[in-house]
């Protein structure tokens, strides 16, 4: 297998031109990578989501776990969303360190 000093090692005998050529290759290699983690990330926090029809917008918010609790509770309320689950969310937001992780679990995150 090669190793990264190899590769190094390669890089290192490599015209200008080549070096160029490598680095552009290198950044859409980069870019495709980046394009093909958000896909399958975006992919798996939409079936991660109990309440995908419901968007709240949080980044006013910072991370104040009242101002967040009140947001998405009254979005979930207006959807018509049981009391007794609304509960459930506000037990594991204050049982939780991440507010924003909790949250992205019951509904979308904007």
């Amino acid at each position: 297998m090669t190793t990264v000093e190899d590769i190094e090692k390669a890089i290192a005998r490599l015209e200008p031109v080549d070096i160029d050529r490598l680095q552009v290759w290198f950044e859409q290699f980069r870019a495709s990578r980046v394009e093909a983690a958000a896909s399958v990330g975006s992919a798996a926090d939409s079936r991660a989501v109990q309440y995908p029809d419901i968007a709240v917008r949080l980044g006013d918010l910072g991370t104040d776990i009242g101002s967040i609790i009140r947001r998405v509770s009254y979005a979930m309320s207006d959807a018509n969303v049981s009391d007794a689950e609304i509960e459930q969310y506000k037990s594991q937001m204050k049982a939780e360190a991440d507010p924003i992780a909790v949250t992205k679990r019951w509904v979308v995150v904007q």
